[in-house]
């Protein structure tokens, strides 16, 4: 019985690693964005109408993770499903940024693993270079500085957060939403 077991999380852990490489040195370079979204949404990722995942984005788990319509996630950005990522309709992502969802109990004795989601409402802009980790809330209209951290916790609606933790910077003077438009380039 032990033997059977070992077996099916060996099998476990090879299908893991093998949809690891065939999403992030296969998929994410392939040139053509209808041919990436038909294999990340075979893989399980729920994407909406006229959103663009651009290419050389690392995705763990793509089944934790779902995608609202008109969405930008630029070039060379890190998609970790494991704690599930939820984000909403007209948010951009800058290039480099890094969604985790996945870390370790630094008050357990073997750094246990845990996760935690992470969720992003519409209208959110996420400056190059930022870092949103697991239990992150960005609620609606809410800007993130480039290079900047959020950690376990929610930022406000039309607050703009900039830091090493993201810290309040102010309250953004809007009188609507905005919706992204619908860019469909060939490439990319």
């Amino acid at each position: 019985m032990v033997m059977k077991d070992k077996l099916k999380i060996r099998l476990k852990t090879l299908s893991y690693e093998l949809q690891y490489l065939f999403l992030n040195y296969f998929v994410a370079n392939i040139p053509f964005w209808f041919i990436r979204r038909r294999l990340y949404f075979m893989m399980g990722m729920k994407i909406g109408k006229n959103s663009r995942i651009l290419m050389k984005t690392a995705v763990i788990n793509p089944k934790g993770i779902t995608i609202g319509s008109r969405t930008i996630i630029n070039e060379k950005c890190y998609l970790d499903g494991r704690g599930t990522i939820t984000i909403g309709d007209d948010v951009s992502i800058s290039n480099f940024t890094r969604i985790i969802t996945g870390s370790h109990d630094i008050c357990s004795s073997d750094f246990r693993y845990i996760t935690k989601a992470v969720n992003i409402e519409n209208n959110v802009f996420i400056g190059s270079g930022g870092i949103i980790l697991g239990g992150g809330y960005l609620k609606r209209g809410c800007v993130i500085a480039a290079g900047s951290v959020c950690k376990n916790c929610q930022y406000s609606e039309y607050g703009l957060y900039s830091g090493v933790p993201a810290a309040f910077v102010l309250k953004r003077k809007i009188e609507a939403d905005y919706q992204l438009g619908d860019w469909q380039p060939w490439f990319i």
